[in-house]
């Protein structure tokens, strides 16, 4: 995997524009990136995921030439990039902890506000509808195990879905969850207030601190591979438009702004 120079304090990240994938390492707010993934055909890309350890990762977004939707494997060490599956709609896409499957958002949905889930297994190439209907279609879905999803829901309650049963089960009133890499804590967002709940432990609050002209929080969280940090976004820019970035220190609740510009996503992986 292209680490740009990994050392010691240097968090993995993938990043992603509209048009491309960049991968690298984050280190006290600094930045050091390198494209990956250039055979991939996208445009207008929503979101980019990949499993800890794994040299490849995922990302959903429109072709350019056809304008129909896309969900592509890409390398995290070279320019290969697969097409998996194009359909008329996409949203986000998580990959499992295995790397034997990955979960993504798209119709049929049945409220305005909400989308449904799917699973397509990467050894038959096949998707199955797992839950229909009821996710938030600004949801990015978060492995907690390699049989269990988290999402939220358009009415912003976070739910675990385990995959061999089929069965939900309301875990919490929020949005935007999160898991840990050891599974245990969940990490979600009320407003622009994350929480940290850990199983068998009081929760945490974590409240950034905020300037006057900072704007909310915005789009999915990932944690540290040690679980010390969660990199967070929000809006930002003269008018809005632009994302920034920031890690979050979950013992302390310290800051760290993310030096970048023009990224529409970082996570850690």
């Amino acid at each position: 995997m292209a680490d740009g120079g990994a050392q010691a304090g240097a968090y993995q990240v993938l990043a992603w524009d509209g048009t491309g994938v960049q991968v690298g390492t984050l280190e006290a707010g600094q930045l050091r990136l390198a494209p990956v993934g250039r055979e991939l055909r996208l445009a207008d890309i929503r979101n980019c995921s990949a499993a800890p350890g794994r040299r490849w990762g995922a990302a959903t977004g429109v072709d350019p030439t056809s304008g129909r939707h896309g969900l592509w494997r890409l390398q995290l060490d070279g320019d290969g990039a697969q097409a998996l599956l194009e359909a008329d709609y996409l949203l986000h896409n998580a990959v499992e902890p295995s790397g034997r499957a990955i979960c993504y958002t798209a119709p049929p949905w049945t409220t305005r506000g909400d989308t449904s889930l799917h699973l397509l297994d990467l050894e038959e190439l096949a998707s199955t509808l797992v839950v229909e209907g009821s996710v938030a279609r600004d949801c990015v879905p978060s492995w907690r195990s390699p049989g269990r999803v988290l999402y939220h829901t358009e009415a912003s309650e976070v739910v675990e879905l385990e995959l061999a049963g089929g069965r939900t089960r309301r875990l919490l009133a929020g949005a935007h969850p999160a898991s840990s890499p050891d599974g245990r804590r969940t990490a979600y967002r009320e407003g622009n207030t994350i929480l940290v709940s850990d199983d068998g432990a009081p929760r945490i609050t974590l409240r950034p601190r905020r300037g006057l002209r900072e704007g909310n929080l915005r789009g999915a969280m990932s944690w540290s591979p040690d679980g010390r940090h969660l990199l967070v976004g929000r809006t930002g820019g003269t008018l809005g438009y632009e994302l920034e970035f920031s890690t979050l220190e979950v013992a302390t609740g310290e800051r760290t702004d993310v030096r970048q510009r023009h990224l529409h996503g970082i996570r850690f992986i």
